[in-house]
């Protein structure tokens, strides 16, 4: 899960340089959080008989929802600052080549 979150919103392996700013750690934990509860209610047996259950797991409805209401204004806002560093970046290469 935490190479996942790397994945989308820390993707440094996109950059020839390290202008990236990290994310944000509660953004992290938070979408960490929702993807634990995600899977186990998707595989509520199996984490049952074999797992551990975390509280994460366990939370109620209203965290849920508050928690994706967080989520979708950070995952926009990091997508669109991750999309704008790109988009500089791919400028930089066009310029330094004429």
């Amino acid at each position: 899960m935490e190479k996942a979150f790397r994945n989308e919103y820390d993707p440094t392996f996109l950059f020839s340089t390290r202008n990236l700013e990290a994310p944000d750690p509660e953004h992290k934990e938070k979408w960490l959080k929702l993807r634990r509860y995600e899977y186990y209610q998707r595989n509520k047996k199996s984490v049952n008989l074999y797992g551990t259950i975390s509280p994460d797991m366990l939370m109620s409805k209203e965290e849920v929802e508050e928690i994706k209401k967080y989520l979708s204004k950070k995952d926009l806002e990091r997508k669109t600052y991750i999309d704008g560093v790109k988009t500089k970046n791919d400028m930089s290469k066009v310029l330094s080549k004429k």
